[in-house]
């Protein structure tokens, strides 16, 4: 279960490696401690939910839980290779706790914020429905010919900014996120149709 299609692993391989490189000392100590990769995720998603919690005037803890977040979204997938524990499950497991990070702190921005609630909304839903359709797609071995340009971390960054400088930069990066996702949702839907209308189209595989 991925959400990478073949064009992108590639590149995507190149990043976690690297990534896994840097993390070692502290997947091996995990390992040794039996510490599993769904216990990881679970912890990932607590500091995410206390960094959606803390109010504006609490940022720099709040930037620290979101970014201890992020960093164990870059231990679970090496820990489960580690130690031998990859599967289906622990692949959406790591995949729902990991996207989940825009959309728990797009909700919890409209709350810390002067901000414009309905592109949290739209960002937010449209997002999910993206990223599950790309998973499907994954899953169903349908071939995409394009890049999916994924904006989460230039989401925290823009999250970020705008506590820093107390200016709603968030809301102008829904709205566009918003529109590229409806767009990306069409182009996903049109691709997954046709790839099954060209195999009804082609009939059952003679015997």
């Amino acid at each position: 279960m991925d959400y990478f299609n073949s064009k992108e692993r590639e590149s995507q391989k190149k990043f976690a490696s690297k990534r896994e490189k840097i993390f070692h000392p502290l997947v091996e100590r995990l390992a040794v401690w039996k510490v599993t990769p769904n216990q990881v995720s679970a912890v990932g998603f607590v500091l995410l939910l206390g960094g959606a919690a803390c109010p504006a005037s609490y940022f720099p803890l709040m930037m620290i839980l979101v970014i201890l977040y992020v960093v164990t979204d870059g231990i679970d997938g090496p820990l489960a290779r580690r130690t031998g524990r990859e599967s289906d499950g622990g692949s959406l497991v790591d995949i729902v706790i990991d996207q989940a990070g825009p959309v728990v702190l797009a909700a919890s921005y409209t709350l810390h914020m002067p901000s414009v609630p309905a592109f949290a909304v739209l960002f937010s839903n449209s997002y999910v429905i993206a990223i599950a359709l790309v998973v499907y797609a994954n899953g169903k071995n349908i071939p995409m010919n394009f890049t999916v340009f994924r904006v989460k971390y230039l989401f925290y960054m823009a999250y970020a900014l705008s506590f820093i400088i107390k200016f709603d930069v968030l809301s102008f990066f829904m709205a566009a996120g918003s529109l590229y996702y409806c767009v990306l949702i069409y182009v996903l839907l049109r691709t997954i149709c046709r790839h099954f209308d060209a195999l009804k189209t082609e009939g059952p595989p003679l015997s």
